[in-house]
């Protein structure tokens, strides 16, 4: 029994399933916290490596189950998360379908529920984020929506907790939508027959038969183990009839209808009248975008993140709790005990150089822990502000001379999250041209959360002038990888088209939450790899194999590299786990192994050097063998000719 099986089964009877859907970045997530509070698990959705939120509620002593979908753009789209969306639906039974949107565009809004509605569902649509309707002046008549649609709506303020309490005594009394677009005879007559092919099946709604016109191509695959054969072979020959009913694809057309018919819900529905006055935080919106304004904008909030994450996390934090708490306490009183037992090979792998206590817990809890809070406090609060998407538009045509468009900003800006994460991220990119050369500025040049905490923490040491060479250096790889992928590897060009979030002040308990959500998984995944590698590192060191693989890298990494042997721990453990090698690199600048030429050239090497295993093996996964290797042994052989390169080329200046 898994974690999942495990979590329902303590819930003696389920009243109801819920399923949140809606369009990304309309607060859906706030919405099932604030429902489900600690009573919540994510997993992955079968089959694919997309995360999926499930959590329970007790209203009126009924229990409730929620099943918080990625962000969705179509019921009848092919997207990984539309096949989640449309799975969750299509295997549910006594479910109630939530439809959750903001203010930002109310054609889109009513076109995904008049495709949800067609599902015979019993619906609630929640109107989130009201308290900018209100700014913007708009007004809702949510007696007309019951009206036109059949269904009840609602308004809430999630990061306030405003309407939550409402919206839960909605689902004790969802209805059911009486909205339904009529096409013209012929292609009603379509439906009707496709309809019919499935009468003595029970639940085939009208929503079904929609997907043998919009995706007569997957109904075999949908419909699996659901339906006879036979009756979809049937039903996917009549659905060809509908082609001679237009000229253009089927798909566009029917499109254009519903389009019309949200547009008419829209004009009853909403009425706009004078914004209220213009906050600041709007006002400056736009010079977010523009180039003369925004790029001085974005290197200020790169600025202000090295000096909480650099200085603050990385050097007044980190400081603290390793100089104060580990080595003047945690450590010493270990060592301490650990010399009254008179034993000496335990006191060796606790408190020793490489010990579990001394080494990996050290670095792990004093050194990678405050840096990546910093980092993620930092991240949550941009991320909430509605700033990436300005820097997607913003970095738009520059990256295009690259082969890839702004929108690949959001897994370039994941990558500095957790590299294995963006990979994944990146099937989000509709062009597999502009996916691989992203995935390759990720591997290439982009630290994961723990490595841009040190960057920043170690960068506070150096000059300014090593700050540029190694930014430089990095800038390059970017510019050369992209422009030669660009230019010799083949396939289409990706548009770009990206919806602008209104930009907002965040709610810092939002930003706690995400905070602390974020520091626990990876906290949660990295003390156990810490504690395995400082072990591995204790064993290597014992039975001298260390020693070995510091004689057998000393042509590299002495002579070539001109580093100190003792930086060969570095790379070593960065194959495992890249944060765990940039804290050791750290520790190295700390204790002043490293001049400030070498630390320039190290940490060139520990960015380039092979990807960690997690991300190649989601690279294998992703891009098969044969190009997850060729991938692996590009940057490896990168990181090799630019470690030499850099330390001849750094004698001449230092």
């Amino acid at each position: 029994m898994n974690q999942l099986q495990k979590k329902r089964s303590s819930y003696s009877k389920i009243y109801k399933k819920i399923i949140m859907v809606g369009h990304p970045n309309v607060g859906k997530s706030t919405i099932f916290r604030k429902l489900c509070k600690n009573k919540s698990l994510i997993y992955n959705h079968p089959n694919t490596s997309i995360e999926v939120s499930i959590g329970w509620f007790t209203e009126d002593n009924k229990i409730f189950e929620v099943i918080n979908t990625p962000g969705g753009d179509s019921i009848y789209s092919n997207s990984e998360d539309d096949k989640i969306i449309r799975e969750n639906i299509l295997e549910s039974e006594d479910t109630i379908i939530l439809q959750v949107t903001d203010t930002r565009n109310f054609k889109r809004t009513f076109l995904y529920t008049i495709e949800l509605a067609e599902f015979g569902l019993p619906m609630i649509l929640d109107f989130n984020m009201v308290d900018e309707n209100r700014a913007r002046g708009i007004s809702i008549n949510y007696q007309k929506i019951n009206e036109i649609l059949g269904i009840n709506a609602v308004q809430t303020i999630a990061d306030e907790g405003e309407g939550i309490d409402e919206l839960k005594k909605a689902f004790l009394k969802p209805s059911f939508p009486k909205l339904q677009v009529k096409y013209d005879d012929n292609i009603e007559r379509i439906i009707y027959e496709i309809t019919d092919v499935f009468k003595e099946n029970a639940k085939f709604s009208r929503a079904y038969a929609h997907f043998f016109i919009f995706l007569p191509d997957y109904v075999e695959k949908i419909f699996k183990n659901k339906y006879p054969e036979n009756s979809i072979s049937k039903a996917k020959f009549i659905s060809k009839k509908i082609h001679n009913c237009f000229n253009s694809p089927v798909d566009i057309e029917l499109t254009k209808i519903r389009v019309q018919k949200a547009i008419g819900i829209e004009n009853q529905i909403i009425k706009y009248s004078k914004p209220h006055k213009i906050k600041f935080i709007e006002k400056i919106e736009k010079y977010t975008r523009i180039p003369i304004t925004g790029i001085p904008i974005f290197l200020f909030i790169l600025f202000t993140f090295y000096i909480f994450v650099g200085l603050f996390g990385a050097g007044i934090l980190s400081d603290f709790i390793q100089y104060n708490i580990f080595e003047k306490y945690i450590v010493h009183y270990s060592d301490f005990a650990l010399n009254q037992l008179n034993f000496e090979l335990l006191k060796d792998i606790l408190t020793g150089e490489y010990g579990l206590i001394s080494f990996a817990l050290t670095l792990c809890l004093g050194v990678v822990l405050p840096i990546v809070s910093t980092f993620f406090f930092a991240l949550a609060f941009v991320e909430d502000s509605g700033y990436f998407p300005r820097l997607s538009i913003l970095l738009d045509r520059t990256l295009k001379k690259i082969g890839i468009s702004g929108k690949a900003i959001m897994p370039i800006v994941l990558g500095f999250s957790c590299i294995t994460m963006a990979v994944l991220s990146t099937r989000t990119l509709s062009a597999k041209k502009e996916r691989l050369i992203t995935v390759m500025i990720l591997i290439l040049a982009i630290p994961c959360s723990a490595q841009t905490g040190i960057l920043f923490a170690v960068a506070a040491t150096l000059s300014f002038k090593a700050i540029l060479i190694m930014f430089g250096v990095v800038a390059v790889q970017v510019v050369f990888a992209g422009y030669f992928l660009n230019r010799f590897v083949h396939g289409e060009k990706s548009s770009f088209i990206m919806e602008i979030l209104p930009l907002r002040i965040p709610s810092i308990k939002n930003i706690l939450y995400k905070t602390r959500f974020r520091v626990m998984v990876f906290m949660k995944e990295l003390f156990p790899l810490f504690m395995l590698a400082g072990f591995i590192m204790f064993l290597l060191d014992k039975f001298k194999i260390l020693e070995l693989i510091e004689r057998l890298g000393t042509p590299l990494v002495k002579n070539f590299w001109g580093l100190p042997l003792e930086s060969t721990n570095a790379l070593i453990i960065g194959i495992a786990r890249k944060e765990a090698g940039a804290a050791i690199v750290k520790s190295l600048v700390d204790n002043n192994v490293l001049n400030e030429a070498q630390t320039i050239v190290i940490l060139i090497v520990t960015l380039l050097f092979i990807p960690c295993f997690s991300t190649s093996l989601v690279l294998i996964k992703e891009y098969g063998l044969r190009d997850a290797l060729i991938m692996i042994c590009s940057v490896f052989l990168i990181a090799i000719l630019t470690g030499g390169i850099l330390n001849n080329a750094l004698k001449l200046i230092y």
